[in-house]
C-alpha cells in the first residue's frame, strides 16, 4: 500500500531538556507574553504536541511569577532601607539583586540580554515601589497595571534565539548584543 505524499509515521513529541527551558530563559528577555505561536517560532526543533506546548506555557509563566515577585521584593526591600523616592532607587548590573536576576534568566552568563532589559527592570522596581508606598498593594488585582507595562515593552526576539544551533550563538566568550 502506498502512503499519500507528505505522509508517513507520526514522529513522536519532543522530550524537552534543560535546553529548551534555557532557550526560554533567554527569549523572556525580549519577550514575557508570549503566544502559543510565537513559542512555537522559537522552538524549531520540537515536535509538538499539547503537552510540551503546555509545557513550554508553564515555564513561562513561571518566568513571570520569578520576575514579579524579584521586582516586588526589590522595591519592598527599598521601602524598609528607607527609600522615600522611587527615584532614589539606583539599579546597576553590578548591584547582587541584578546579578542573581540576570543569573536565573541566563545560568551559562553569556550576557546576551538587551541592553532594555535593565531599563525596564528599574521601571518595573520603581513601579512597584510607588504602588506599595501608596498602599494600593492592599486593594485586589493591585499587580495588573504593572503587567501591562511590562506587555506593553516587549520587543522581538533576536533571529539566533529561532535557530536550532541557537546554542553555538549564545557562547560566553562571544556575547550577542
Amino acid at each position: 500500500m502506498q502512503l499519500p505524499s507528505g505522509s508517513g509515521p507520526a514522529r513522536p513529541a519532543t522530550v524537552l531538556t534543560f535546553v529548551h527551558r534555557y532557550k526560554a530563559c533567554l527569549t523572556f528577555f525580549w519577550r514575557k507574553y508570549p503566544h502559543p505561536s510565537q513559542i512555537r517560532s522559537y522552538f524549531p526543533e520540537v515536535n509538538f504536541s499539547s503537552e510540551n506546548i503546555t509545557a513550554l506555557i508553564n515555564y513561562y509563566t513561571a518566568l513571570r511569577k520569578y520576575y514579579f515577585d524579584t521586582m516586588e521584593a526589590m522595591a519592598r526591600a527599598a521601602l524598609a532601607s528607607g527609600i522615600t523616592s522611587a527615584e532614589e532607587i539606583d539599579l546597576r548590573p553590578e548591584n547582587e539583586e541584578i546579578v542573581s536576576l540576570l543569573a536565573f534568566f541566563d545560568p551559562l552568563k553569556t550576557q546576551c540580554q538587551p541592553d532594555e532589559f535593565l531599563e525596564e527592570v528599574g521601571i518595573v522596581v520603581k513601579r512597584f515601589f510607588e504602588t506599595i508606598q501608596k498602599g494600593e498593594d492592599a486593594s485586589e488585582g493591585w499587580k495588573k497595571s504593572i503587567y501591562k507595562i511590562v506587555s506593553g515593552r516587549e520587543m522581538d526576539v533576536p533571529a539566533w534565539l529561532h535557530y536550532e544551533d541557537f546554542m553555538e550563538y549564545a557562547q560566553v566568550d562571544r556575547p550577542i548584543r
